[in-house]
């Protein structure tokens, strides 16, 4: 058990140095590269400063939440079939996910697929379909999510402390959504909050694992390069 215990003369732990490198393209994205070459696989990830407290006139709707949702429902390139069966044909394990401050989208799998990685990651954030077909039927699927909340005492006690603790900070709403007020949301506030707040200039890129930096970084160029600061 020695071993675990912190040094006693300095009390402190030494951390491997960082082989990351940070990018900024020229049309505002930030880009971090991160090679390890240790084994055969990479982590893609977009990180949008893009939140709930974000929602300006719309707090406490889920609208954050609610894009996250619909942006799986295709992209410029792939359906939402194509783009699922994309990312499984490739290895890949992917996700995504909604806080106060920020959303995010994640892609993990072999090395060898990449490209496709990158190409349906930055398909997610800047080239989302959102089609007005899915809108009500993934509002259904949420508002069953906000019912199963309510129902879950550990979720109800977080909610009861943030709305406690700020009473006007924008973190007294749920990241979800109130359901009156998710109710009220239309297609049209989903596709315009993806215009103003999907930008690169608020989106981290990171890619991570055993790739050759030069390559990936030519990769996101040519994939991005229609996107440009709102």
């Amino acid at each position: 058990m020695l071993h675990l215990l912190p040094s006693q003369a300095g009390n402190h732990m030494d951390y491997p140095l960082t082989t990351a490198t940070r990018h900024t393209l020229p049309n505002g994205l930030t880009l971090i590269l991160d090679p390890d070459p240790a084994a055969p696989v990479i982590s893609v990830q977009a990180w949008i400063a893009t939140g709930s407290i974000h929602e300006n006139g719309k707090l406490g709707t889920g609208l954050s939440h609610f894009l996250e949702h619909m942006v799986f429902k295709g992209t410029r390139d792939f359906n939402s079939e194509e783009l699922a069966q994309a990312v499984q044909a490739g290895g890949g394990h992917w996700n995504a996910y909604t806080t106060f401050e920020r959303t995010v989208y994640y892609i993990d799998g072999p090395s060898h697929s990449l490209e496709t990685f990158l190409k349906c990651i930055t398909g997610l954030v800047f080239f989302p379909l959102i089609p007005e077909a899915d809108f009500e039927n993934e509002k259904d699927v949420i508002r069953r999510e906000i019912d199963m909340g309510l129902d879950d005492p550990d979720n109800a006690s977080i909610r009861l402390l943030l709305s406690t603790a700020f009473t006007v900070d924008a973190r007294r709403h749920p990241v979800i959504g109130h359901r009156h007020l998710f109710d009220e949301i239309s297609h049209t506030d989903l596709t315009s909050y993806h215009r103003s707040r999907y930008t690169p200039d608020r989106t981290h890129l990171v890619i991570s694992g055993d790739f050759d930096p030069v390559q990936a970084r030519a990769l996101v160029i040519a994939l991005t390069a229609d996107c440009k600061i709102v």
